[in-house]
């Protein structure tokens, strides 16, 4: 299916807005956070669903385009801009560069694109049935 340009260009902008708020949150010095244990559990929340997101925004934007193979460049791209993210915030006063979190944007970029292949997957099956039965039913 061919998509028309504004579809692809405000997907694109959803995914490009959701990089800069990461980058932003990435600028700054301190984020509030939880005292104690939550603490911990607060950051891998935050750089697992930031990148789900991203993820998943990178995959419709790249379907609007027709891309072959558009789960895996969506991961590629998101794991990049998670690797750009953790240079950013080495030079960022306060922050450090973690590999662990760009393990975790790794993750959450991975599951995210998996989870929404395995929910495709299972609505063709659906519909595909749904389908042979009305055919049968004739």
């Amino acid at each position: 299916m061919k998509w028309p340009l504004r579809t692809i260009l405000l997907r694109w902008l959803a995914a490009a807005g959701w990089m800069a708020l990461i980058f932003y949150v990435s600028a700054q010095p301190k984020i509030p956070r939880f005292v104690g244990r939550w603490d911990h559990v607060q950051d891998i929340a935050g750089h697992f669903l930031a990148y789900a997101v991203l993820a998943l925004l990178l995959r419709w934007a790249l379907a609007a385009t027709g891309a072959r193979h558009g789960a895996w460049w969506a991961l590629a791209i998101a794991v990049a801009y998670g690797l750009s993210d953790e240079a950013h915030q080495f030079f960022v006063p306060g922050r450090h560069a973690d590999p662990w979190d760009l393990l975790t944007d790794a993750a959450g970029a991975g599951v995210s694109l998996a989870l929404a292949a395995w929910v495709a997957v299972r609505r063709a099956r659906r519909r595909a049935g749904r389908r042979a039965a009305l055919a049968g039913s004739r």
